[in-house]
């Protein structure tokens, strides 16, 4: 499955003012938004029918994913990550199916915020 992210900034502070250089001055809420392909097979080549939803792992260290959101429509392809504090987030997803089994994460994508 493949991942793909993109971030959006938004602030507090003075109209038309660039975040960027006023961020101790302004508060910052960052997001970023996460786009995956729905997997249609299983690792073994059979066709995926039971497909339940999505887990969404992500933190701040590449090595520890600590933070995870479900995703139970199986039919989304997108999700907003929002409030995140300025810093660099990891973000890998899984599948897993109404037996509860679950893939193997995807590649890990990273995007400094």
């Amino acid at each position: 499955m493949m991942l793909v992210l993109g971030a959006c900034q938004s602030g507090s502070g003075t109209d038309g003012a660039d975040v960027g250089s006023n961020v101790s001055e302004a508060t910052v809420e960052s997001t970023v938004t996460l786009t995956w392909v729905v997997p249609t097979t299983n690792t073994d080549g059979t066709a995926l029918t039971n497909l339940a939803g999505y887990d969404i792992h992500y933190g701040t260290d590449d090595a520890h994913l600590d933070q995870v959101i479900d995703v139970s429509n199986p039919e989304q392809t997108r999700y907003v990550v929002a409030n995140l504090a300025a810093g660099t987030y990891y973000f890998d997803i899984t599948s897993y199916t109404t037996d509860g089994v679950e893939s193997e994460p995807s590649a890990m994508v990273s995007m400094t915020v």
